[in-house]
């Protein structure tokens, strides 16, 4: 099909198929801008179906779940770094609804709150350089 397209076009437009390529989105806005922190989800939650849950309001540059160090259960948070500001705005609307039949807190995240003395399941997709 891509080859069809390209042959039916007009002779003086040069477009390449590399043109016709989806293009990556590149994170905008400091990490902080686009960090979110997620409290009250259940202990044996899941990091994959939170992460999915989650990138319903826009793609995630980061997920991360910190874990108990002695037990390996969730505890009960996950912070999350969107490429796009607007995802933020779109997944605070969330605060205080139901995930998993458990009332959650969707907020802007605390810049200093990393996960502290835990092992996180951290699902990183893109390097982060902030």
């Amino acid at each position: 099909l891509m080859g069809e397209i390209l042959a039916s076009a007009d002779d003086d437009l040069e477009i390449s198929e590399d043109d016709l390529k989806p293009v990556a989105r590149k994170a905008v806005g400091s990490i902080q801008e686009r960090k979110v922190f997620v409290g009250g989800l259940p202990f044996r939650a899941d990091p994959d179906a939170v992460e999915d849950f989650f990138e319903k309001f826009g793609d995630i540059d980061s997920f991360n779940m910190p874990t108990d160090k002695d037990t390996g259960n969730g505890k009960g948070i996950a912070f999350i770094v969107y490429t796009q500001q607007e995802s933020v705005s779109r997944a605070v609307l969330f605060d205080g609804q139901k995930y998993n039949g458990q009332k959650i807190r969707v907020k802007l995240a605390d810049p200093d709150a990393i996960g502290k003395g835990s092992t996180p399941v951290d699902h990183q997709q893109n390097a982060l350089n902030d």
